[in-house]
């Protein structure tokens, strides 16, 4: 009887293509040999240095390990450029927590986005005083327990 091994999740499969490479790892790969040849060529060839002497094959490491990095490396399991944008937008854009106090539960969504036009700010002015109206009218009846912060 003949068997095949199958991946445990079948959405992370990818096909190998070459030499045991996936279509992503044989592209990034061919690019660093071509952005590595091509920085070789050009200081040999433009520049009339060695480029197999210590300092230039540093210049031609860095230039390349980018490169390689993409290719190969899966930070947490995800490839490069999903981890990066998860990366900047947990790190670099500002993280808000909604909070709506126990008046506004049933109203609908709290706003998210301050109000830029002179009609939303109209609506909105009058939306607080119809919720402090009903802040009051909670407040006036007896047996009701409210607590907002700062209280």
């Amino acid at each position: 009887m003949i068997s095949l091994p199958i991946s445990k999740d079948i959405t992370t499969f990818e096909p190998k293509v070459v030499f045991g490479l996936t279509a992503r790892t044989l592209a990034f790969t061919c690019a660093a040999l071509a952005v590595g040849l091509g920085l070789g060529l050009f200081m040999a060839l433009g520049l009339d240095v060695d480029p197999t002497e210590s300092p230039q094959v540093l210049v031609i490491l860095f230039g390349t390990i980018g490169l390689w990095a993409m290719g190969y490396l899966r930070p947490l399991g995800m490839l490069p450029e999903v981890w990066a944008s998860l990366w900047i937008r947990q790190h670099l854009m500002p993280q808000r927590l909604l909070y709506r106090s126990s008046i506004t539960l049933g109203r609908g969504p709290a706003p998210t986005v301050g109000y830029a036009r002179e009609t939303d700010v109209r609506k909105r002015q009058k939306e607080r005083q119809e919720v402090a109206g009903a802040y009051a009218r909670l407040r006036a009846k007896r047996g009701i327990e409210l607590w907002e912060p700062g209280e």
